[in-house]
């Protein structure tokens, strides 16, 4: 349970773990796989424009890439009220997704010591409702236009 950030089970957390699990044989594949970062960075963030333009005039607001800074897009992030009608539009499309921490961190149990409100971040308690993700490392061409 330490090691797996104090989780229960998926996305109960009753005290403060880690996530220290690499080995070396890990570190050593890794190292490689690091070559390869920068060529799966820009195909995320091709696709993820891709999303942008297919999703543009549907009324749902995509990620924004901030000026500041290089969105990688480890995950493609969408917020609608009709979250279960596109997660099934998508599905149908082979385009899998997932709702990240339905729970927010901030009201487990092993941040209660805390003492944070369920109030205190309304953005992030409104997207507990309306939030899921895509992957973007297997977006299709044409696979999403007409899945409102």
């Amino acid at each position: 349970m330490l090691r797996d950030w104090g989780a229960e089970q998926k996305y109960q957390h009753v005290l403060k773990g880690y996530n220290y699990r690499l080995e070396g044989i890990q570190g050593a594949v890794l190292r490689v796989k690091l070559r390869h970062l920068e060529a799966w960075t820009e195909a995320r963030r091709a696709a993820a424009a891709h999303y942008n333009e297919l999703l543009s005039g549907s009324g749902v607001p995509t990620p924004e890439a901030m000026s500041y800074a290089r969105h990688v897009y480890h995950i493609y992030a969408i917020r609608t009220q009709q979250r279960s009608d596109w997660q099934q539009a998508l599905q149908a499309k082979g385009i899998q997704t997932g709702i990240h921490y339905p729970i927010p961190v901030h009201l487990l149990p092993a941040y209660s010591t805390w003492a944070i409100q369920g109030g205190i971040f309304p953005f992030r308690a409104g997207g507990r409702r309306s939030a899921f993700t895509t992957d973007v490392r297997r977006v299709k061409p044409g696979a999403v236009r007409g899945s409102q």
